[in-house]
């Protein structure tokens, strides 16, 4: 990938491209109940993501995300994918991307939830 002049690539393990629907809280400083939001991933690791959504982002801010991964891209068994994440980089809206672009570091992940089976049949 090529990074703009002057940047250094800091990332230790390479990210996937996958552009998904992701579910992105933003949990409240003062305890409050979390604002809900729906964004788009452009890529995924273990260690950390890149996502657009419409809120207003702040770098340190920490975010629970959930993300599906449909069958057909995880040997038939669906997932749904959930961590907590702290935001490292904020970008500006571009007019073709839907809102600001985030990229975030995941502190962990919570236990995975099978959405479907390999046989098709929905997880009850």
């Amino acid at each position: 990938m090529n990074e703009p002049q002057g940047t250094t690539e800091r990332r230790t393990v390479p990210r996937q491209t996958l552009a998904l629907p992701v579910r992105i809280e933003m949990m409240s400083s003062s305890g409050g109940s979390p604002t809900v939001i729906e964004g788009l991933t452009r890529d995924v690791s273990c260690k950390g993501a890149y996502f657009w959504g419409r809120a207003a982002f702040e770098v340190g801010q920490r975010l629970r995300l959930a993300w599906s991964i449909p069958p057909e891209l995880n040997r038939q068994l669906g997932l749904e994918i959930r961590c907590v994440a702290e935001v490292v980089r904020v970008d500006p809206a571009q007019p073709d991307k839907p809102g600001m672009g985030v990229a975030v570091r995941i502190l962990h992940f919570e236990t995975p939830q099978v959405t479907s089976w390999p046989d098709g049949s929905p997880q009850t």
